[in-house]
C-alpha cells in the first residue's frame, strides 16, 4: 500500500544567531495540513544539518528510491526550499514524482501539483527560489572581494610559527627542513610563504 511521505530538512541544527534550528515547526504546520485533511498514517523522511543546495542527502535519497519503487502516493514539504534550491533540482524531482505518479504538496507556498493553477504556481515560485539563491552568493562574493581589497585575511589565522616561516627561508632552508623545524605541513609552510608575497 503506497504511503504519504513528508519530508523534513533543516540547513543547521541546533542553536544559530541565537535562535534554536529544528524540523519541529516544519513537522508541526505538516502535521496540522494532514490532519485538516484527514490524513494520519505518514512516513516521515528527516534531513539535518545538510544544505539544499547538496542533492545527495541521505533522507532525501531514500524519498526518491521510494517514489520510483511505487511506495509513496504524495510528498509534502512545508516549503519549496526544503526540497530544493535551484530549479533544475526542483524540476528533476517534480518530474520524478509526475513519472511515478506520485503528488506533489508544498504546505506554506499552496502548490498542490494535482492541479494546472499548481503546477504554475511552482514554476513561478522555483524561478524565485532560484533568483534568491544566487542574489545570497552574489552577495558573499562582493563581501569576500571587499575585504580582499581591503587587505583583510580571511580564511583561518596562520598557527603559532609562522613568524620564523620567512626567516628560515631567508637563511636558505628548504620547505622540507622549515617544515620540520617549526612543526608545520609543507602545505602550510607554502601557504605562509605566499601570503608574505
Amino acid at each position: 500500500m503506497k504511503q504519504v511521505a513528508v519530508y523534513l530538512r533543516v540547513s543547521t541544527e541546533g542553536s544559530k544567531d541565537g535562535r534554536i534550528q529544528s524540523t519541529e515547526m516544519q513537522k508541526l504546520e505538516i502535521e496540522s495540513y494532514l490532519k485538516a485533511k484527514g490524513i494520519i498514517d505518514f512516513q516521515i523522511y528527516e534531513d539535518k544539518g545538510i544544505s539544499g543546495t547538496k542533492r545527495d542527502r541521505p533522507s532525501l535519497n531514500k524519498l526518491l528510491t521510494d517514489c520510483k519503487n511505487g511506495k509513496v502516493s504524495k510528498v509534502i514539504v512545508y516549503k519549496l526550499d526544503r526540497l530544493a534550491r535551484s530549479l533544475s533540482d526542483l524540476l528533476q524531482m517534480v518530474t520524478l514524482f509526475q513519472d511515478s505518479e506520485v503528488e506533489f504538496i508544498s504546505v506554506k507556498d499552496s502548490i498542490d501539483m494535482s492541479t494546472a493553477t499548481g503546477r504554475l504556481l511552482f514554476q513561478i515560485l522555483g524561478s524565485f527560489a532560484e533568483f534568491e539563491a544566487a542574489v545570497i552568493k552574489e552577495r558573499v562574493q562582493s563581501g569576500i572581494a571587499n575585504a580582499k581589497s581591503k587587505g583583510i585575511q580571511l580564511g583561518r589565522p596562520f598557527k603559532k610559527g609562522h613568524s620564523v616561516v620567512k626567516k628560515l627561508k631567508n637563511e636558505g632552508k628548504s620547505v622540507s627542513e622549515i617544515a620540520t623545524h617549526t612543526g608545520l605541513s609543507r602545505t602550510t609552510v607554502y601557504r605562509s610563504l605566499k601570503s608574505e608575497l
